[in-house]
């Protein structure tokens, strides 16, 4: 019993990094990301590759960075001009075409297979088993990407996206970059999500193009909606909730090929009552600048008498 518990909250860690990823744009710049898990994937890929060649975690780590930040960096160039919907339906295409690259590219990824037999995190000559190892190490990292992104979200650059995410046209009247600032939106939330991949890959000691499909980011984008979209706090009771939601219907008196339908349909359910009843989530977003408060009409002042009353 302990080791499952220790295994979910293992499980949690990851997919609360990769809610944060997706919330970094969906939440602050307002954009919908539909192939979000390519980021995750290729963060997998990227740092399972490296560590299978005998390069140390933390470069792997960096590299299951700087892999997903270059693609987002590639295709944001072109797609971020476009308007939220079409730029949501390019992203389909994005994860689509990264995990058939995956799937088919066999000398590099193992194709369908994957890569198997992924080395352990060490750091500075220790290794971390997996397990309790993992978990506290992967809290320290979740922990310190959660305060990184609150000051993120406070400052300058994050007021710059909530401006666009409200009114875009009013943000460049008053000569915000909203194209520029996008991109390293764009480009941070697909760094988030490698390290994300990187954990994944290195806790689970293997990864394939089965484990990035389309779903992977319907999952995430669940998360965001269900805790608020733009409210990092609020992702990690919701990542929780989700893996207990998933994993723990394994659990339950019912054969297997009905655990996966039952699954969706509450993953479906859940997204409309939230929708329905909650359009900003159940822990909505905190305005960060404090609407002004109106300002009461003086009273009419009476006329002098020697002056007699105002023409």
């Amino acid at each position: 019993m302990e080791l499952l518990i220790i295994h979910l909250l293992n499980v949690v860690i990851i997919w609360a990094i990769l809610g944060l990823s997706l919330n970094i744009l969906q939440g602050t710049a307002g954009l919908y990301n539909l192939g979000h898990a390519a980021f995750f994937a290729l963060g997998a890929y990227g740092s399972a590759l490296l560590s299978k060649a005998g390069v140390p975690w933390i470069v792997c780590l960096i590299g299951a960075a700087v892999l997903p930040t270059a693609l987002a960096a590639l295709y944001g160039l072109p797609t971020l001009r476009l308007k939220a919907d079409y730029f949501a339906t390019v992203t389909m295409g994005i994860g689509e075409i990264t995990r058939n690259v995956l799937n088919n590219w066999q000398e590099a990824t193992g194709g369908p297979n994957g890569v198997i037999r992924i080395p352990n995190i060490s750091l500075f000559g220790l290794e971390v088993k997996r397990g309790p190892g993992t978990l506290i190490f992967g809290l320290a990292l979740l922990l310190l990407i959660l305060w990184g992104l609150e000051r993120w979200r406070r400052s300058g650059f994050g007021q710059v996206l909530k401006a666009g995410r409200e009114d875009e046209d009013a943000a460049r009247a008053l000569g915000k970059d909203i194209y520029r600032s996008r991109l390293w939106c764009f480009m941070i939330s697909a760094a988030v999500a490698g390290i994300a991949g990187s954990l994944f890959a290195h806790y689970y000691g293997y990864v394939s193009p089965g484990d990035f499909e389309i779903w992977v980011t319907f999952n995430m984008t669940l998360i965001v909606m269900i805790g608020g979209a733009g409210n990092f706090l609020a992702t990690l009771p919701v990542a929780f909730i989700f893996v207990l939601l998933r994993d723990g219907m394994r659990f339950l008196p019912l054969p297997p090929t009905a655990q996966g339908p039952l699954q969706q349909f509450l993953y479906g359910a859940l997204l409309i009552l939230i929708t329905l009843r909650f359009p900003h989530g159940l822990m909505r977003e905190k305005p960060s600048i404090m609407a002004p408060k109106a300002v009461a009409e003086p009273a009419p002042v009476a006329p002098d008498p020697e002056i007699g009353p105002a023409p």
